[in-house]
């Protein structure tokens, strides 16, 4: 099992980014990583986000890999 917890300084600038964002979609990627980093169950965030686990630990590693520029990528 992954350990998903992030430091208060990081989920500090995640909420940062999350409330800065108008597109829904990167908003609900960033919350995925926001609520997975402050020790939310994966069960628990795809329920609040309706995607699946596989979807919420893609974001989670898409974020850990290039930040929220790497969230921002969406394939065509």
């Amino acid at each position: 099992m992954e350990n998903y917890k992030l430091s208060q300084e990081i989920l500090e600038n995640l909420r940062r980014e999350h409330k800065r964002t108008r597109e829904k979609w990167l908003a609900d990627r960033i919350k995925a990583v926001f609520l997975l980093g402050s020790g939310w169950a994966i069960g628990d965030v795809t329920e609040v986000l309706m995607v699946d686990e596989n979807t919420v630990r893609n974001y989670f590693q898409k974020w850990k890999s290039g930040g929220i520029e790497a969230l921002k990528h969406r394939p065509l």
